[in-house]
This record gives C-alpha cells, structure tokens and sequence, in this order.
C-alpha cells in the first residue's frame, strides 16, 4: 500500500531516505556525503520518482522507485486509505 508522503512526519521520511541512501551504497564509495544523498532522495520523493510504501506483509515502511510498484495512472492518495495502525 502507497502512503502520500505528506502523511508521515518530516523526521520519519527523512530518516526513511537515510535507510534508502545507505541500503543503496556501494562498496566503491570512497567517502559518501550521507547528507548532501538524504536531500537528494528527499527531492525525489518530493517529485514522485520515489514512493513511500507499507509493506502489510512484514509491517514495514520504505522508499521504492516509482518505477517499480505497479501504481494506476492518475493515481490520488486522497482517495487512498493512508493509515499504516490498521
């Protein structure tokens, strides 16, 4: 299930962008600007091109590309139940 990034607190979707920056590192990284990465992640969400998702299966949250969950075109989260308790 898709949550609306709005819907989440600001400390939470930041700390979710980390998760996703530093799952996404590779070993050539020589010093990574863990920073400077979260801020740009936070602007792809930001733009769509990442998606917040819940995960019912293992009751996580995390970033995925857009590109890979199936999302209907002309997609509305207002009309999407965004409760992650249930």
């Amino acid at each position: 299930m898709l949550i609306d990034p709005k819907a989440i607190s600001e400390d939470a979707l930041t700390n979710l962008a980390r998760e996703w920056v530093l799952s996404n590192l590779s070993e050539s990284e020589a010093e990574p600007d863990i920073e400077k990465w979260t801020r740009n992640t936070l602007l792809l969400v930001s733009q769509g091109e990442l998606v917040v998702e819940y995960s019912e299966v293992d009751e996580s949250v995390t970033l995925k590309e857009r590109t890979s969950v199936c999302i209907e075109e002309g997609y509305d989260f207002a009309n999407e139940n965004t409760d992650v308790s249930s």
